[in-house]
Protein backbone atom coordinates (compact mmCIF):
# COMPACT_ATOMS: atom_id res chain seq x y z
CA UNK A 1 0.00 0.00 0.00
CA UNK A 2 2.89 2.65 0.68
CA UNK A 3 4.62 1.79 -2.69
CA UNK A 4 1.28 2.24 -4.90
CA UNK A 5 0.65 5.41 -2.24
CA UNK A 6 3.67 7.26 -3.26
CA UNK A 7 3.08 6.90 -7.38
CA UNK A 8 -0.28 9.07 -6.70
CA UNK A 9 1.31 11.17 -4.15
CA UNK A 10 -0.87 10.63 -1.00
CA UNK A 11 -0.60 8.83 2.39
CA UNK A 12 -1.17 4.99 2.72
CA UNK A 13 -3.92 5.93 4.92
CA UNK A 14 -5.61 7.80 2.01
CA UNK A 15 -5.51 4.95 -0.58
CA UNK A 16 -6.84 2.57 2.39
CA UNK A 17 -9.71 5.05 2.50
CA UNK A 18 -10.58 5.22 -0.86
CA UNK A 19 -10.37 1.50 -1.26
CA UNK A 20 -12.73 1.14 1.33
CA UNK A 21 -14.95 3.53 -0.59
CA UNK A 22 -14.80 1.34 -3.72
CA UNK A 23 -15.17 -2.05 -2.26
CA UNK A 24 -11.53 -2.96 -3.12
CA UNK A 25 -10.17 -5.94 -1.10
CA UNK A 26 -7.31 -4.77 0.98
CA UNK A 27 -4.21 -7.23 1.87
CA UNK A 28 -3.60 -7.28 5.68
CA UNK A 29 -0.73 -6.47 7.81
CA UNK A 30 0.61 -10.02 7.37
CA UNK A 31 -0.03 -10.35 3.87
CA UNK A 32 3.61 -8.94 2.91
CA UNK A 33 5.40 -10.76 5.55
CA UNK A 34 3.95 -14.24 3.98
CA UNK A 35 4.27 -13.24 0.42
CA UNK A 36 8.09 -12.55 1.43
CA UNK A 37 8.33 -15.60 3.23
CA UNK A 38 7.57 -17.65 0.38
CA UNK A 39 4.02 -18.72 1.51
CA UNK A 40 1.15 -18.94 -0.38
CA UNK A 41 -1.21 -15.98 0.45
CA UNK A 42 -4.79 -15.96 -0.92
CA UNK A 43 -5.70 -12.48 -3.28
CA UNK A 44 -9.79 -12.23 -2.88
CA UNK A 45 -11.44 -11.81 -5.97
CA UNK A 46 -12.67 -8.21 -6.83
CA UNK A 47 -16.25 -8.32 -5.46
CA UNK A 48 -19.37 -7.10 -7.65
CA UNK A 49 -20.27 -3.27 -6.18
CA UNK A 50 -22.92 -1.17 -6.84
CA UNK A 51 -21.27 1.85 -5.86
CA UNK A 52 -18.90 4.50 -7.75
CA UNK A 53 -16.44 2.97 -10.14
CA UNK A 54 -13.93 5.72 -9.79
CA UNK A 55 -13.15 8.06 -7.22
CA UNK A 56 -11.27 11.31 -8.26
CA UNK A 57 -9.24 12.99 -5.68
CA UNK A 58 -7.16 16.08 -5.26
CA UNK A 59 -3.95 16.19 -3.54
CA UNK A 60 -0.22 17.86 -2.92
CA UNK A 61 2.44 16.11 -3.62
CA UNK A 62 6.04 17.31 -3.46
CA UNK A 63 7.59 15.58 -5.78
CA UNK A 64 5.11 16.46 -8.79
CA UNK A 65 5.66 20.18 -8.51
CA UNK A 66 7.34 20.47 -11.81
CA UNK A 67 4.59 18.94 -12.86
CA UNK A 68 1.43 20.17 -11.52
CA UNK A 69 2.32 23.94 -13.09
CA UNK A 70 -0.03 25.31 -15.58
CA UNK A 71 2.21 24.10 -18.34
CA UNK A 72 1.47 20.51 -17.49
CA UNK A 73 -1.71 20.37 -19.73
CA UNK A 74 0.43 21.10 -22.89
CA UNK A 75 2.67 18.18 -22.07
CA UNK A 76 2.15 14.76 -24.03
CA UNK A 77 -0.72 16.04 -26.17
CA UNK A 78 0.08 13.11 -28.45
CA UNK A 79 -0.95 10.49 -26.43
CA UNK A 80 -4.52 9.77 -25.62
CA UNK A 81 -6.04 11.20 -22.78
CA UNK A 82 -6.28 7.84 -20.32
CA UNK A 83 -2.99 7.22 -21.27
CA UNK A 84 -1.73 10.93 -21.14
CA UNK A 85 -3.18 10.82 -17.47
CA UNK A 86 -1.52 7.44 -16.34
CA UNK A 87 2.08 8.57 -17.70
CA UNK A 88 1.67 11.71 -15.67
CA UNK A 89 0.59 9.99 -12.30
CA UNK A 90 3.41 7.73 -13.25
CA UNK A 91 5.78 10.42 -13.63
CA UNK A 92 4.71 12.66 -10.44
CA UNK A 93 5.54 9.70 -8.38
CA UNK A 94 8.61 8.72 -9.44
CA UNK A 95 11.69 8.98 -6.67
CA UNK A 96 15.17 8.87 -6.75
CA UNK A 97 16.39 6.65 -4.01
CA UNK A 98 19.05 7.65 -1.97
CA UNK A 99 20.42 4.10 -2.60
CA UNK A 100 18.61 1.35 -5.09
CA UNK A 101 18.28 -1.82 -4.58
CA UNK A 102 19.77 -2.90 -7.87
CA UNK A 103 21.71 -1.07 -10.58
CA UNK A 104 20.01 -0.77 -14.29
CA UNK A 105 22.49 -3.05 -16.45
CA UNK A 106 24.33 -0.46 -18.17
CA UNK A 107 24.85 1.56 -14.84
CA UNK A 108 26.03 -1.85 -13.26
CA UNK A 109 28.07 -2.58 -16.28
CA UNK A 110 29.92 0.78 -15.72
CA UNK A 111 30.57 0.42 -12.19
CA UNK A 112 32.03 -2.72 -12.87
CA UNK A 113 34.37 -1.76 -15.85
CA UNK A 114 35.48 1.37 -13.56
CA UNK A 115 36.16 -1.07 -10.62
CA UNK A 116 37.54 -3.60 -12.66
CA UNK A 117 40.92 -4.63 -12.04
CA UNK A 118 42.09 -7.07 -14.95
CA UNK A 119 40.85 -6.22 -18.35
CA UNK A 120 39.09 -10.17 -18.16
CA UNK A 121 36.53 -9.15 -15.59
CA UNK A 122 35.53 -6.04 -17.23
CA UNK A 123 32.32 -5.20 -19.33
CA UNK A 124 32.82 -4.47 -23.33
CA UNK A 125 33.28 -0.33 -23.83
CA UNK A 126 30.15 -0.03 -25.79
CA UNK A 127 28.43 -1.28 -22.32
CA UNK A 128 29.74 1.95 -20.46
CA UNK A 129 28.31 4.96 -19.96
CA UNK A 130 30.74 8.14 -20.72
CA UNK A 131 30.43 9.50 -17.15
CA UNK A 132 31.46 13.42 -17.57
CA UNK A 133 31.37 14.15 -14.20
CA UNK A 134 34.11 14.31 -10.71
CA UNK A 135 34.71 11.36 -8.40
CA UNK A 136 32.56 13.28 -5.81
CA UNK A 137 29.20 13.35 -8.63
CA UNK A 138 29.67 9.47 -9.65
CA UNK A 139 27.82 7.93 -7.05
CA UNK A 140 25.08 10.40 -7.11
CA UNK A 141 25.09 10.26 -10.93
CA UNK A 142 24.78 6.46 -11.33
CA UNK A 143 21.44 6.49 -9.07
CA UNK A 144 20.23 9.31 -10.62
CA UNK A 145 20.61 7.32 -14.48
CA UNK A 146 19.48 3.89 -12.89
CA UNK A 147 16.41 5.64 -11.65
CA UNK A 148 15.59 7.00 -15.29
CA UNK A 149 16.64 4.33 -17.72
CA UNK A 150 14.20 2.26 -15.18
CA UNK A 151 11.66 4.77 -15.86
CA UNK A 152 12.13 5.21 -20.06
CA UNK A 153 12.04 1.27 -20.26
CA UNK A 154 8.73 0.63 -17.57
CA UNK A 155 7.28 3.53 -20.31
CA UNK A 156 8.15 1.20 -23.58
CA UNK A 157 11.13 3.35 -24.40
CA UNK A 158 14.48 1.92 -25.00
CA UNK A 159 18.18 2.65 -23.67
CA UNK A 160 21.37 2.04 -25.32
CA UNK A 161 24.91 2.93 -25.92
CA UNK A 162 24.86 3.86 -29.90
CA UNK A 163 28.59 3.62 -31.46
CA UNK A 164 30.29 6.56 -31.97
CA UNK A 165 30.29 8.11 -35.90
CA UNK A 166 34.06 7.80 -36.49
CA UNK A 167 34.34 4.07 -35.64
CA UNK A 168 33.98 3.87 -39.04
CA UNK A 169 37.21 5.48 -39.73
CA UNK A 170 40.38 2.52 -40.53
CA UNK A 171 42.14 1.79 -37.10
CA UNK A 172 39.62 3.91 -35.43
CA UNK A 173 40.35 2.85 -30.76
CA UNK A 174 37.00 2.87 -29.07
CA UNK A 175 37.15 5.32 -26.35
CA UNK A 176 34.83 5.46 -23.36
CA UNK A 177 34.54 9.51 -24.51
CA UNK A 178 32.95 9.02 -27.42
CA UNK A 179 29.79 6.43 -26.26
CA UNK A 180 26.85 8.64 -26.93
CA UNK A 181 23.70 7.67 -24.76
CA UNK A 182 20.43 7.38 -26.50
CA UNK A 183 16.51 7.42 -25.39
CA UNK A 184 14.22 5.70 -28.48
CA UNK A 185 11.28 4.58 -29.34
CA UNK A 186 10.87 2.44 -32.55
CA UNK A 187 12.99 4.53 -35.08
CA UNK A 188 13.50 8.06 -33.45
CA UNK A 189 15.26 8.79 -30.08
CA UNK A 190 17.57 11.55 -29.02
CA UNK A 191 21.03 11.64 -27.31
CA UNK A 192 20.94 12.50 -23.60
CA UNK A 193 23.40 13.56 -21.38
CA UNK A 194 24.13 13.98 -18.20
CA UNK A 195 26.82 16.58 -17.20
CA UNK A 196 28.77 18.59 -13.97
CA UNK A 197 28.52 22.38 -14.17
CA UNK A 198 32.66 24.09 -14.41
CA UNK A 199 34.12 27.33 -13.73
CA UNK A 200 36.66 29.09 -14.70
CA UNK A 201 39.74 29.80 -12.67
CA UNK A 202 42.26 32.23 -12.93
CA UNK A 203 45.69 30.69 -12.50
CA UNK A 204 47.94 32.87 -9.75
CA UNK A 205 51.97 32.76 -10.50
CA UNK A 206 54.62 34.01 -8.31
CA UNK A 207 56.16 37.32 -9.78
CA UNK A 208 59.76 35.40 -10.10
CA UNK A 209 58.31 32.78 -12.17
CA UNK A 210 60.02 31.90 -15.67
CA UNK A 211 57.39 29.50 -16.66
CA UNK A 212 54.23 31.04 -18.68
CA UNK A 213 51.91 28.41 -18.61
CA UNK A 214 47.65 28.97 -19.13
CA UNK A 215 46.59 32.37 -16.94
CA UNK A 216 43.59 30.22 -16.38
CA UNK A 217 41.58 26.56 -16.06
CA UNK A 218 38.32 24.83 -15.21
CA UNK A 219 36.92 22.73 -12.08
CA UNK A 220 33.77 21.38 -11.18
CA UNK A 221 31.06 23.13 -9.27
CA UNK A 222 29.53 19.79 -7.94
CA UNK A 223 25.70 21.38 -10.16
CA UNK A 224 24.46 18.87 -12.34
CA UNK A 225 22.92 19.62 -15.82
CA UNK A 226 20.94 16.81 -17.88
CA UNK A 227 21.02 18.05 -21.23
CA UNK A 228 18.69 16.31 -24.33
CA UNK A 229 21.48 16.95 -27.68
CA UNK A 230 18.94 17.86 -29.85
CA UNK A 231 18.44 20.72 -31.92
CA UNK A 232 14.45 20.99 -31.65
CA UNK A 233 13.77 20.02 -28.57
CA UNK A 234 11.11 21.70 -26.73
CA UNK A 235 13.22 22.39 -23.52
CA UNK A 236 16.95 20.78 -23.78
CA UNK A 237 18.24 21.43 -20.27
CA UNK A 238 17.64 20.91 -16.42
CA UNK A 239 20.47 21.76 -13.76
CA UNK A 240 20.56 21.59 -10.10
CA UNK A 241 19.44 25.05 -8.43
CA UNK A 242 19.81 26.86 -5.16
CA UNK A 243 16.23 25.48 -4.47
CA UNK A 244 15.74 22.06 -6.55
CA UNK A 245 17.91 19.14 -7.60
CA UNK A 246 17.59 17.57 -10.53
CA UNK A 247 16.59 14.23 -8.63
CA UNK A 248 13.70 17.08 -7.91
CA UNK A 249 12.85 17.03 -11.13
CA UNK A 250 13.03 13.43 -12.73
CA UNK A 251 9.77 13.14 -13.81
CA UNK A 252 9.69 16.68 -15.51
CA UNK A 253 12.82 15.08 -17.25
CA UNK A 254 11.47 11.83 -18.63
CA UNK A 255 8.01 13.81 -19.98
CA UNK A 256 10.71 16.43 -21.69
CA UNK A 257 12.16 13.66 -23.20
CA UNK A 258 8.99 11.72 -24.52
CA UNK A 259 8.37 15.31 -26.21
CA UNK A 260 11.82 15.56 -27.59
CA UNK A 261 11.12 12.20 -29.35
CA UNK A 262 8.34 12.59 -30.67
CA UNK A 263 9.14 15.95 -32.32
CA UNK A 264 12.22 13.86 -33.77
CA UNK A 265 9.04 11.05 -35.03
CA UNK A 266 7.09 13.98 -36.69
CA UNK A 267 10.23 15.43 -38.46
CA UNK A 268 10.99 12.32 -39.91
CA UNK A 269 7.46 11.75 -41.24
CA UNK A 270 7.89 15.11 -42.46
CA UNK A 271 11.07 14.39 -44.39
CA UNK A 272 9.74 11.28 -45.60
CA UNK A 273 6.74 12.54 -46.82
CA UNK A 274 8.11 15.41 -48.30
CA UNK A 275 10.77 12.61 -50.12
CA UNK A 276 7.51 11.06 -51.59
CA UNK A 277 6.46 13.91 -53.02
CA UNK A 278 9.34 15.14 -54.36
CA UNK A 279 9.53 11.14 -56.29
CA UNK A 280 6.13 11.89 -57.64
CA UNK A 281 7.08 14.98 -59.40
CA UNK A 282 9.87 13.83 -60.78
CA UNK A 283 8.50 10.71 -62.07
CA UNK A 284 5.79 12.61 -64.25
CA UNK A 285 8.18 15.27 -65.35
CA UNK A 286 9.95 11.87 -66.60
CA UNK A 287 6.55 11.16 -68.27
Amino acid sequence: MTTVAKRYGISDVALRKQCRKLDIPLPKRSYGAKAQAGHRVEVPPLPKSEGPDKNVVVVSNPHRTALSDSKATNKLLFLPEEEREAVQRYCAGLIVPSEPLKFHGLVADTIQYHRARKESTKPPVNRVINVNVSDAQKERVYIFSSTIFVAFEHLGYSVAIEAPRSEQYYRYRHHIADNELHVGLGEDGVEIRIKEQRRRVEHKSAANDRYHGPSYGYEHTGELRFAIESYYAPRKNWRDTKTKKIEDQVGEIVIGVMEAIEVEKNLRLKREAERIEWEKRNACAYK
